[in-house]
């Protein structure tokens, strides 16, 4: 069969020959400084929770994967969560011949180099690097020049186009920069070199597990934010704080810093029965529980579900936001009870 080749741009060699030595020289001084950085940006390096899949990860993650994502972390001792977060974040959970504009390949976006050794004749040279598919998959020439490629199906090949082989693939990466022993985001960080990239693999991460939920015993509600559980401003009557006078709060203010735009999840299935502008609550989603049962989410900076459709408890609905009559990023949480506004933490606790 004819070696099918796979085309890329320019080798990180060809671009260090272009740059010149002086900024070599710079690169050599920045990386190291970076990467300390993000070493003290966090005491333990391991702040990734893992533990039992959230409803939002039930409702996200494609079944499949979920057992894909639970071996390749056990055998390599990085959470499973931190995986599904990186397919999430790479591809949205796709899989097959994915090719980025930079010629990252497969359903965990790895560069052929990183996949079958970067001491393969070329990777570090000048000019455009030129690999057939069967010398890619060829788990001889993965293990002599040291890549990162695995046949995590044991099928005989390491292919970054099928996602069990890429998944056990990403998760010997992040445990070679450091995962296994509970630097996640430097492990992270070395898997994509963008500040924003690591903080949207870290917050699915944390999503992707039960830790901040809290539930009422009937497996249905969970915590709306759960970036946090910190509660600005409790349900009753309450200073204003905009004009200063004492006023009736029918809900819960959640915030904390950094969670204007974080993820608001349903606390209960239901049907949405409003998502749009409304006054006060600015943009807002009203969702019918049943049984006289409604919550109402509001002050959002963005809404991710339309009227009419129906959601599952955990599953995403806006982001959190300050529009409206509002002073600040929160989510005002009500709960309605046949009409009347009761205390959320009667049913939250």
């Amino acid at each position: 069969m004819e070696d099918t080749v796979i085309r890329r741009g320019t080798s990180m060699g060809a671009l260090l020959f272009k740059i010149g030595l002086p900024a070599i020289l710079i690169l050599l001084i920045v990386i190291p400084i970076t990467a300390v950085i993000l070493a003290l940006s966090s005491e333990s390096g391991g702040d990734v929770n893992t533990g039992s899949p959230s409803k939002i990860a039930k409702n996200e993650i494609p079944e499949k994967y979920m057992p894909i994502y639970q071996a390749a972390g056990e055998k390599y001792n990085v959470p499973w969560n931190l995986l599904a977060a990186h397919h999430k974040v790479e591809t949205n959970f796709g899989e097959g011949n994915i090719e980025s504009y930079a010629g990252a390949l497969g359903a965990m976006q790895f560069m052929p180099c990183s996949w079958i050794g970067w001491g393969y004749p070329g990777c570090g040279g000048l000019g455009d690097l030129d690999i057939g598919w069967n010398t890619l998959l060829d788990l001889s020439v993965i293990n002599e020049y040291g890549g990162f490629g695995v046949d995590g199906n044991e099928d005989g090949k390491a292919d970054p186009r099928d996602p069990e082989d890429a998944i056990f693939a990403a998760a010997s990466y992040l445990a070679s920069n450091g995962a296994d022993d509970g630097m996640i985001e430097e492990a992270v960080f070395a898997y994509n070199h963008s500040n924003e990239y690591v903080t949207k693999v870290l917050e699915y991460s944390e999503l992707y597990v039960e830790a901040d939920s809290v539930t009422d015993g009937s497996g249905e509600f969970v915590w709306p934010v759960p970036f946090t559980t910190e509660i600005t401003s409790p349900f009753g009557n309450r200073p204003d704080p905009i004009n200063g006078t004492t006023a009736y709060h029918g809900g819960i203010d959640i915030a904390a810093a950094g969670v204007h735009g974080k993820p608001v999840v349903a606390a209960a299935p239901g049907k949405v029965v409003m998502s749009g502008n409304a006054g006060g609550y600015g943009k807002v989603i009203y969702i019918d529980h049943g049984n006289g049962l409604q919550t109402i989410y509001g002050h959002l900076s963005a809404l991710n579900v339309p009227q009419g459709v129906k959601v599952k408890a955990g599953q995403e609905i806006g982001s959190v936001g300050s529009t409206g009559r509002s002073t600040g990023p929160h989510l005002h949480f009500t709960v309605e009870q046949n009409g009347k506004k009761v205390d959320p933490m009667d049913f939250l606790q």
